[in-house]
């Protein structure tokens, strides 16, 4: 695989208080980056940074639309002192990206981003992406406490753009579930190689798999499958898990956790 995007969604990157849980992000970069070649390339795609905002400058209650925008300012430098933090560790730095949906509409601006990230790619830096909240307001203006962000389509959308081998995301959950029977079973789905089985997923408002979570997972794990790359919807909570899925893919196995997308696409047919 010569480029891995990863997304790390905001119940993976803060705690139950609403802080950085530096400590996971950590340990999820510790197990990724050692099993990179050096001709792969991660590209990361974070959540987090308006929750992150909001609790350094103690803010609570509802709040405005500016006070989101500047809450995902502050808390986009929290996110990089971080990232930057962890990397030094494999004397890699943190490049941001901070992107709008006109970035990737404009084929100029399309064609600056790859180029962009190709130069990155031939130096140690690690891209580091996430939606200019701090500019646009498309999304912020639907964002509640319970909503998710919509960076799983971003990552998407990003993986097919850079022909990308796979698309893993990173949730508190252990995968995707086809409905609420076997989410209290716990037999979430391992393997799905037909994509009609996501039109079979069952979404339900009271439970971990609510609208937005698992709809935005599902659509991105669509789109990526029918352009050929795999996506691997697993969780970031559980110790080991990329590490071992990591493994088993570069000897040609599936990952033994979460939910593993591939489709009909050509590069994961066999």
């Amino acid at each position: 695989m010569r480029r891995v995007l990863l997304k790390l969604g905001t119940g993976v990157l803060t705690d139950h208080e609403g802080q950085l849980a530096s400590t996971r992000l950590a340990r999820i970069l510790d197990e990724i980056i050692p099993q990179l070649e050096n001709d792969q390339q991660l590209i990361i795609v974070t959540s987090g940074a308006v929750g992150l905002g909001r609790v350094r400058l103690g803010l609570t209650g509802q709040l405005s639309l500016n006070e989101k925008q500047m809450c995902a300012s502050v808390g986009q430098a929290v996110l990089m002192q971080y990232y930057n933090m962890i990397l030094s560790k494999y004397n890699l730095t943190g490049g941001q990206i901070l992107l709008t949906s006109g970035d990737l509409a404009q084929s100029n601006r399309r064609e600056n981003l790859r180029t962009t990230l190709s130069t990155m790619g031939n130096h140690p830096v690690v891209p580091i992406i996430n939606e200019n909240d701090a500019i646009s307001s498309e999304e912020l203006e639907a964002l509640t406490d319970h909503s998710f962000s919509d960076n799983d389509q971003l990552s998407s959308l990003l993986a097919v753009e850079l022909a990308a081998e796979l698309l893993v995301i990173l949730t508190d959950i252990e995968g995707i579930y086809l409905d609420r029977a076997s989410y209290d079973r716990k037999e979430y789905l391992h393997h799905i190689d037909d994509l009609k089985v996501l039109d079979r997923i069952q979404i339900w408002s009271s439970s971990q798999m609510g609208r937005g979570g698992a709809l935005s997972k599902v659509a991105a794990a669509r789109l990526t499958a029918n352009a050929g790359i795999a996506c691997w919807i697993t969780s970031g909570m559980t110790e080991h898990q990329m590490a071992a899925g990591l493994q088993n893919l570069r000897q040609g196995r599936l990952p033994r956790a979460g939910s593993f997308i591939s489709g009909k696409g050509q590069q994961w047919k066999n």
